[in-house]
């Protein structure tokens, strides 16, 4: 048993009996720093022994294991599992990896100064095998013991902002490929950008070509394009390719050139950009319900006069102009007539303002050369409206010889029989029409 180590200057270590110390079976050198604290093994220094009852080792607080230069610590035997130290870089051996038990966690803290996470890696090349840079794999088995509030996260990154100021650029995550096309990011407000990494909106997806892709199967499915002049397309491909809209609330459809095409396939088939036309702007129905001996009846006078029924109700129809500011205004009704003519007119006042001598046929519409009572149908068409404007327009009558006429409508007094309703409507017609004399 050794009981004394003798240590002498610039000689080799010696035991009680001036022998060369040794540690384990070899001689080996053991040397105490003449200046600074520390002590220095030439050689191995193998531990054998039980250092504590668990085989641990431990080191006083704050006590430090240090791997300085080219070292390396093994963690099992030499040419295994070892972390290599080049004085920046800690690595783990090739073929390694870094694993925590369960209920484990790898924890890193730094207070206000970052602590990222780098994985460099060689330029991957074409194999036979999966290649994976990251790569986490988890077993759940969550049927016991879950009270159905339970979570549970496959990956969670919390950010906490206090203050951004000074920041012109913070994201939750940010993939990229090397440029914008192959970006995935989702910056601290909450945008997600596909293809770009400042979204403008909750989600913006950049590319050029088809941006969103909503498929069944590889055969059913709907693409939605934007070209790079903002042209927004819809295509759908399919056994049944329909577009449904379904809307709880209005379906409002604008457009700022004011075209609307109609098209089967690539043929336009609406008149040209007009696919409006036809559309009813503005209808009215007139049709007397009361049992007034007069009330059924409009009697034109030999002056041009807006109608009037005898209740107060105007012959006239209120529209809103259609994008071609082009309209047909039209009147159905019965006129009862004995020997006489009758004129029609149209108006843009209740007063009676002729708009145009041509909207005025004050050489007749309805004649007759004794007692008849006909169905007449007049029209008009109105054009320069500006589109989008609320119009007014009235229908006015004349005798062209005094005598008996009337307009009828609804119901004939007390009796249970009616007449046809006067019937005012504005039709919205194409931008293009077709003229001739």
């Amino acid at each position: 048993m050794i009981n004394e180590v003798l240590f002498q200057e610039g000689q080799t270590p010696l035991d009680e009996h001036l022998r060369p110390l040794k540690i384990g079976g070899e001689v080996s050198a053991l040397e105490i720093a003449q200046s600074g604290n520390g002590a220095r093994v030439t050689g191995d220094l193998e531990i054998t022994g039980l250092v504590d009852s668990a085989g641990d080792i431990t080191l006083s607080a704050g006590g430090d294991v240090i791997i300085k230069g080219d070292t390396k610590l093994y963690l099992n035997d030499a040419g295994g599992e070892y972390l290599n130290s080049d004085g920046t870089n800690l690595t783990i051996a090739s073929g390694n990896a870094f694993a925590c038990t369960a209920g484990g966690s790898f924890t890193m803290t730094g207070g206000d100064t970052p602590i990222p996470i780098i994985m460099a890696g060689t330029t991957k090349t074409a194999s036979s095998s999966i290649d994976k840079t990251v790569w986490f794999i988890e077993t759940l088995n969550l049927s016991s013991g879950a009270g159905g509030s339970d979570v549970h996260y496959g990956l969670n990154y919390n950010q906490t902002q206090t203050d951004l100021t000074g920041w012109d650029d913070v994201y939750l995550m940010y993939i990229s490929g090397g440029d914008a096309a192959r970006t995935f990011a989702i910056r601290a407000d909450g945008k997600v950008g596909i293809g770009v990494t400042d979204p403008d909106s909750l989600l913006e997806v950049f590319g050029e070509s088809a941006q969103l892709r909503l498929s069944w199967d590889a055969s059913n499915h709907a693409a939605i394009t934007v070209a790079d002049d903002g042209h927004l397309e819809l295509a759908t491909t399919g056994t049944d390719a329909d577009i449904t809209l379904d809307s709880d609330g209005d379906i409002d459809i604008s457009s700022d050139d004011g075209n609307f095409i109609m098209r089967k396939g690539d043929t336009e088939f609406s008149p040209a950009n007009s696919a409006y036309a036809g559309m009813i702007l503005g209808y009215t129905r007139i049709s007397n319900d009361s049992t007034t001996t007069g009330h059924a009846e409009i009697n034109p006078y030999a002056t041009m006069t807006v109608l009037q029924t005898a209740q107060g109700t105007d012959v006239s129809v209120t529209f809103t102009a259609p994008p071609s500011g082009n309209v047909e205004i039209s009147m159905l009704c019965a006129v009862y007539a004995n020997s006489r003519t009758l004129e029609f007119a149209l108006s843009d006042n209740a007063s009676f303002n002729e708009i145009a001598e041509t909207h005025t046929y004050d050489s007749g519409a309805q004649g007759s050369d004794e007692t008849d009572q006909n169905m007449t149908y007049v029209s008009f068409v109105n054009t320069g409206l500006t589109a989008g404007t609320s119009y007014e327009r009235w229908i006015g009558a004349a005798e062209t010889v005094s005598g008996t006429s009337a307009i009828r409508h609804g119901r004939n007094r007390t009796g249970g029989t009616h007449y046809p309703p006067i019937i005012v409507k504005a039709i919205a017609l194409p931008s293009t029409i077709t003229t001739g004399e």
